[in-house]
């Protein structure tokens, strides 16, 4: 699965015990996720559940409870290009809750910006392979604060630390969805989005872009 507002990208895989004879790509509206995720924890475990589709609507079958929805039509970004290839680009390996909680003693002070038309809290993300620090300013009545944990396993990491301007609720709710005590931080520049991931796996990560700040 695939879900992006155009400022971050979630790509979440899982294998099927029993493969379907064909498949297919459609595009789900999110008020039926929504309802899916509210419904889907009473499933008992072991309890299959089943996908239907045509070429307008979706069903979901599971217990004694059926959800259908209506598809959106088939047009979707590029997902695949956007994400590029992550096996070349420089690293950060950390703690996703330590890194959490650096983040969450600085937010106060991420205060809104103007970025691509809209405003946005942020907070400056510098990305090395041994450490990653946030930092954020306020006005001048209120001061600044930064914070940064270590890499935990950061490697052979290629290239020098970067900083990047980033929405730090959107690394909080990449974290909190990824849900593990490891994770990879993927960068180039400060141009290009970073890619979050569970560890080393490429079925679960989150692609976050920079805001484009005025000056």
């Amino acid at each position: 699965m695939v879900a992006t507002d155009g400022r971050r990208l979630v790509h979440s895989a899982h294998s099927w015990e029993q493969q379907a004879a064909d498949t297919s790509s459609v595009v789900i509206p999110l008020p039926l996720l929504s309802r899916l995720a509210r419904l889907l924890p009473s499933v008992s475990t072991g309890d299959a559940v089943r996908i239907l589709s045509d070429q307008h609507y979706i069903w979901f079958r599971f217990g004694a409870i059926e959800v259908m929805g209506r598809l959106l039509p088939p047009v979707f970004p590029n997902w695949r290009n956007v994400i590029g290839k992550s096996d070349n680009m420089p690293c950060a390996a950390v703690n996703g809750p330590s890194l959490a909680a650096a983040i969450k003693r600085v937010i106060p002070f991420a205060t809104n910006k103007l970025a691509n038309t809209k405003t946005f809290p942020a907070a400056s993300f510098t990305l090395g392979a041994r450490r990653v620090a946030v930092s954020a300013a306020a006005d001048s009545f209120i001061g600044e604060a930064s914070d940064s944990v270590d890499a935990v396993s950061p490697g052979d990491a290629l290239g020098e630390a970067v900083t990047i301007d980033i929405n730090p609720e959107y690394v909080l709710a990449a974290l909190s969805a990824l849900d593990c005590d490891s994770v990879v931080i993927h960068y180039a520049d400060s141009r290009h989005a970073i890619r979050i991931a569970a560890g080393e796996s490429e079925a679960e990560f989150c692609l976050i872009m920079p805001l484009r700040l005025p000056g």
